[in-house]
């Protein structure tokens, strides 16, 4: 029967995998039901192992350069071995009524997520890093900034880069507050007053003072432009930074720059930032070894060692480690077409399996 419907068969499994990878919860939970139909419950359990396996070691071997070792431990090792549980199991249950119960869970799951719109997912995630990188291509009077360095961070641990006119003063004042990481490639000027200091997005300035009534319980803001960290000594209180605005508003940590830093290696030193992040080093110790990595580069002249290049960021407040990264299946989920995608799909299922079978 398979070589009969194989094109059937290929389709249905790319649907599910586009859906699965889109909604961040799985193929399995579409392939599963589906490849049950051609094959036996203990076979779809190989068949989906082999899946898994081929996908990821082909996603190692392109993204290799922040691939965690301890995760492998944590979560590959026993994930194999609840499979191989499982696998050995499913031989004491009828197939069939562990396909229902898995269609039941399907539909369960998403009716939860669309009716229940208001139940939210932690800030504390992959998909909370915010970037906005303005790039001020045709602007009268600000210099070009490349910009390209959030979009090399998102691929590093995810969420959501927002560049040229999209990132404007609406969508700071819109997405920040819900973030958990924000990061500000952009230019920013300081005043004797600090108040009074002010960062650009696309479609105009942001005044420190407009930001007085915003909650920013971030975990971390990362201001990726010059002198964000210098400022007025003020007796009894500091410098008066960009910096520090920042932490009085709320951010638990501040990476921010000392002088006018180069465009070039920041972009170069703060990816390197994020990809120690990933592998959960601390705050503190990801800058220094970033810039270290700056500065051991083959890729370095003797010009571009000069301390001017890499020395310009300091990280200040909560040195801790990135929170757990948790997964954004569940604000997925809310999407209706995912839910009636998967309505479809197990109709099918249920339709021509009753119709072969027959």
């Amino acid at each position: 029967m398979l070589s009969r419907y194989l094109p059937i068969f290929v389709v249905l499994s790319l649907i599910a995998e586009v859906l699965g990878t889109v909604g961040g919860f799985g193929s399995s939970v579409f392939f599963v039901p589906i490849a049950n139909f051609f094959f036996d419950f203990q076979s779809v359990l190989g068949i989906t192992a082999l899946f898994h396996l081929s996908s990821n070691i082909t996603k190692i071997a392109f993204f290799k350069k922040g691939l965690d070792k301890k995760l492998i431990v944590s979560l590959g090792v026993p994930a194999v071995v609840f499979v191989l549980i499982g696998a050995f199991l499913s031989k004491y249950f009828n197939p069939i009524i562990l396909t229902y119960i898995l269609g039941f869970f399907l539909i369960s799951l998403s009716l939860l997520f669309l009716i229940f719109k208001q139940i939210k997912v932690s800030p504390k995630t992959k998909n909370a890093f915010l970037g906005l990188a303005p790039v001020f291509e045709d602007h009268p009077s600000l210099q070009p900034l490349e910009g390209t360095e959030v979009n090399s961070i998102r691929k590093l641990i995810g969420g959501k880069t927002l560049s040229r006119a999209e990132a404007n003063r609406e969508a700071f004042f819109r997405d920040a507050p819900k973030a958990g990481i924000v990061h500000l490639c952009t230019h920013a000027f300081i005043q004797e007053q600090p108040f009074n200091a002010w960062f650009e997005l696309a479609d105009g300035p942001v005044n420190m003072a407009e930001l007085d009534t915003m909650n920013l319980n971030l975990d971390m803001i990362v201001l990726s432009a010059c002198e964000t960290g210098t400022g007025a000594l003020e007796r009894g209180e500091g410098i008066m930074s960009l910096a520090r605005i920042f932490s009085y508003l709320g951010c638990q940590s501040i990476v921010s720059s000392l002088w006018k830093v180069n465009n070039q290696s920041t972009a170069e030193i703060m990816e390197s930032f994020y990809g120690h992040l990933a592998r959960k080093e601390t705050k503190d110790l990801a800058i220094r070894q970033a810039k270290l990595d700056y500065f051991r580069s083959e890729n370095i002249d003797h010009g571009n060692a000069h301390p001017y290049f890499w020395a310009g960021f300091l990280q200040s407040g909560s040195r801790n480690e990135l929170p757990e990264m948790a997964r954004s299946w569940m604000a997925s989920v809310l999407s209706p077409g995912v839910f009636f995608s998967s309505i479809a799909l197990l109709a099918i299922y249920f339709f021509w399996r009753n119709k072969w079978a027959s």
